[in-house]
C-alpha cells in the first residue's frame, strides 16, 4: 500500500499542444477540452496525418497498450487489463459504440485514416455515460466534416514491402456537404505468415435546413490476413520472426450505415442517432482444428435531450439525459475442414441492451466545474434459460482552473461490463451450454490529473486506480467462466511536450501495475513500463523531418508468472528497416460553395 500511495502522489502525464478543442465524449455535452471535468487527451489532425494507421496514432499514447496478433488483427488496452483489455475500453466512432459482443477486438482496419479529424482519449469512469465496456476509459474517433473543397492523396512504401495509398475528397458549405475517404494497405512484414491486405472506404455527409441538422454515413472494410501464432519466450529468443502456425488465416468484411437528426424544441436540444453495422468473417484456424464463419449484426438507436440555464449571473447548469438501445445478433457456422463441405453446428444468439441515463453539469465562471450522472442498464440474452442482467452505475467529476495555465481534475465512479457472448454461452468448442450463474463484472475507477499548459510547454499529472471485485475469469477446475477475479490496477503516465523555434519535442512514460489481490500475481500481458518519444525539426515551413520510438518492458504471459516476453523497442528508423519513403499532394480550397437555398 505504501508503494501505491507514493506512485499516486508522484505521477505525471502529458499531451500535445492545443488551443481550443471541442469534446463530445467526456460528459455527452459539447464542451471545451480545457474545462472538461475528465482526463481527456486530443490527438489533432496534424499529428494523425504523420501516421499510416489509427493504431500507429494510438502508439503515441504511452498508457495505451497495443497487442498485435498480425498486421490485420490487433487490440488495445488501458488500465492494465492485458488480454481482456479489448472488452474494457470502449471504442466509439463519432460517438457510436463499435465494440464487438464476443471475445474479439474491434476491426481497426475498418477505419480510413485519411478521413479522421481527431481522436479523443478519455481515461476514467465512463460506464454511467456509455454503459457496457467503458471500464478503463473511452477512445472516440471523430471523422472529418465536409468544408469547402478539399482533396488529399498520399502514398507510402517501406523496405518491408509495406505500402499504403489513401485519398480523401470533401465538398461542402454551411448547409450541406459530403466527404469520401479511401485507403489500401498491403503489408508484408519480416515475420513469417504475417501478410495482410486491407481495403477500406467511408462516406460522411450532412444536410442542414432551418433548425434541423441531419447526418448520414457509410463505411466498408475488407481484410485478408495470416496469423503466425504466439511465441514462447524461448521461441522468441531463438527467432522472433518465425511463425508457429503455418496455415491459420482469415477474411473479415465489415460495413455499416449511420444517421442522426438534431433539432431544437424551445429551450431543449434533441438528438436522435441510429446505426446498423455488420461484421462477416471467415476464420481458418488449422492449428486448433477450427473452421468458422461468423456473422454479427448490430443495431443501435437512442435519444438525447439537453438544455442549459443560469442560476444567477455566474452559475450555468446543463442537464442532459436520454435512452440508449442496442441489439447484437450473432450467427456462427462451424465446419469440419477449410473446404466447408460438412457443417458441424450452427449457433444463433441475440442480446438486447437498453439504458436510461441522466447527467448534470454545473459551471461556475469557467473556474470550477462539476458534473455527475447515473444510469440504469438492462440486458436480455435469448438463451434457454433466458439470461437477464441489470446494473445501476454512477460517477462524479470536477475540474478546478487555478489559472488559465494550471488545472486540477478528479473523477470517481462505478464501472461494469456485461459478459461477452462466448463467456456467457459456450459455443465455439463442443455443444452449446449456458452459464446462467455468470453476472456482469463491476468495480470502481478513480482518475485524477494536474495540468499545466502554455503556448510552448505542456505537462499533466494523471494517476489512476481501478479496483475490480468480481472480474470474469476462466476457472481451470470447473472449466467455465466465473465471477472469481479480484484485481487491482494502478499506475501513471509521464508525458511532456515543448516547442522551441524549429524544434518540437515530446516524450511520455507510463507505469501500469495490475495484480490479482488474492495471490499477488501479476496479470499477464501488462507491460509495467512504456516509454514514447518523438522529435520534429522544421528548417523551413514546408519541410519537416521527424522520428519517434516506443519501448514496452517485459511482461508475463501466464497467470503463474513463470513465462515472459522481453521488452521491445520500436523505432521507425531501426537498422533493419530503411527510411520510409512518402509522397503526398494536397489541395485545400476552403471557400463558401454555392448551394441552392432551402
Amino acid at each position: 500500500m505504501k508503494r501505491l500511495i507514493i506512485i499516486l502522489l508522484a505521477m505525471v502525464s502529458a499531451a500535445a499542444f492545443a488551443d481550443v478543442e471541442i469534446i463530445v465524449t467526456a460528459s455527452r455535452i459539447e464542451e471545451d477540452s480545457k474545462t472538461t471535468p475528465a482526463y481527456v487527451r486530443v490527438i489533432p489532425e496534424e499529428e494523425i496525418d504523420k501516421k499510416t494507421t489509427v493504431l500507429d496514432v494510438l502508439k503515441t499514447i504511452p498508457d495505451i497498450s497495443i497487442r498485435e496478433f498480425s498486421p490485420a488483427r490487433q487490440s488495445i488496452s488501458m488500465g492494465g487489463f492485458g488480454d481482456g483489455g479489448y472488452g474494457r475500453t470502449l471504442i466509439l466512432i463519432n460517438g457510436r459504440p463499435v465494440n464487438r459482443p464476443d471475445m474479439a477486438s474491434f476491426d481497426w482496419n475498418s477505419i480510413t485514416l485519411a478521413s479522421v479529424s481527431r481522436i479523443e482519449i478519455i481515461k476514467g469512469s465512463m460506464s454511467s455515460q456509455y454503459g457496457d465496456q467503458a471500464v478503463a476509459g473511452v477512445v472516440n474517433i471523430i471523422t472529418k466534416q465536409p468544408e469547402g473543397l478539399t482533396a488529399i492523396v498520399s502514398a507510402s512504401v517501406a523496405d518491408t514491402l509495406f505500402n499504403n495509398q489513401s485519398a480523401f475528397v470533401s465538398y461542402g458549405s454551411k448547409t450541406a456537404g459530403v466527404a469520401l475517404g479511401m485507403n489500401r494497405v498491403d503489408n508484408n512484414p519480416a515475420r513469417d505468415r504475417s501478410d495482410s491486405t486491407i481495403l477500406s472506404a467511408n462516406i460522411d455527409s450532412f444536410f442542414n435546413f432551418s433548425s434541423i441538422k441531419t447526418k448520414f454515413g457509410f463505411y466498408y472494410s475488407d481484410s485478408k490476413y495470416e496469423l503466425p501464432g504466439s511465441l514462447s519466450e524461448a521461441q522468441y529468443n531463438d527467432d522472433p520472426d518465425q511463425a508457429v502456425n503455418q496455415e491459420d488465416e482469415g477474411i473479415s468484411l465489415s460495413y455499416g450505415v449511420n444517421g442522426s437528426v438534431g433539432f431544437v424544441a424551445g429551450a431543449v436540444d434533441i438528438f436522435i442517432p441510429v446505426t446498423y453495422s455488420v461484421v462477416d468473417s471467415i476464420s481458418d484456424m488449422t492449428s486448433w482444428g477450427s473452421f468458422n464463419d461468423t456473422y454479427i449484426g448490430t443495431s443501435t438507436a437512442g435519444i438525447k435531450v439537453s438544455s442549459s440555464f443560469y442560476a444567477g449571473d455566474s452559475i450555468e447548469i446543463t442537464p442532459v439525459g436520454g435512452i440508449d438501445f442496442k441489439q447484437n445478433n450473432l450467427s456462427l457456422d462451424k465446419y469440419s475442414s477449410a473446404a466447408r463441405t460438412t457443417q458441424t453446428s450452427k449457433t444463433e444468439l441475440k442480446r438486447t441492451d437498453s439504458a436510461l441515463w441522466a447527467r448534470t453539469k454545473v459551471n461556475y465562471l469557467d473556474t470550477f466545474i462539476i458534473d455527475g450522472g447515473v444510469s440504469y442498464n438492462y440486458s436480455d440474452l435469448n438463451t434457454t434459460p433466458g439470461i437477464t442482467h441489470n446494473e445501476l452505475v454512477y460517477d462524479i467529476g470536477g475540474i478546478y482552473l487555478v489559472t488559465p495555465e494550471l488545472s486540477f481534475n478528479l473523477r470517481y465512479g462505478k464501472v461494469f461490463r456485461y459478459p461477452n457472448f462466448n463467456e456467457q454461452v459456450s459455443y465455439v468448442f463442443g455443444p452449446l451450454t449456458v452459464n446462467s450463474d455468470l453476472k456482469p463484472e463491476t468495480g470502481n475507477n478513480l482518475t485524477a490529473s494536474i495540468t499545466y499548459a502554455n503556448k510552448d510547454f505542456y505537462i499533466t499529472v494523471a494517476p489512476y486506480l481501478i479496483n475490480m471485485v468480481d472480474e470474469i475469469m476462466y476457472n481451470n477446475v470447473t472449466f467455465q467462466n466465473e465471477n472469481m477475479g479480484s484485481t487491482i490496477h494502478y499506475g501513471t503516465s509521464v508525458e511532456t511536450a515543448f516547442s522551441a523555434g524549429i524544434i518540437e519535442f515530446s516524450t511520455g512514460y507510463a507505469y501500469d501495475h495490475a495484480e490479482y489481490t488474492d495471490t499477488d500475481k501479476i496479470i499477464p500481458r501488462v507491460p509495467e513500463h512504456t516509454v514514447y518519444g518523438s522529435i520534429a525539426v522544421s528548417p523551413v515551413k514546408a519541410v519537416t523531418v521527424s522520428s519517434d520510438g516506443r519501448y514496452s518492458s517485459e511482461f508475463y504471459t501466464d497467470d503463474d508468472n513463470t513465462d515472459s516476453v522481453p521488452g521491445r523497442f520500436e523505432w521507425k528508423k531501426q537498422p533493419r528497416r530503411l527510411r520510409r519513403l512518402q509522397s503526398w499532394c494536397r489541395a485545400d480550397l476552403l471557400r463558401e460553395l454555392p448551394f441552392p437555398p432551402l
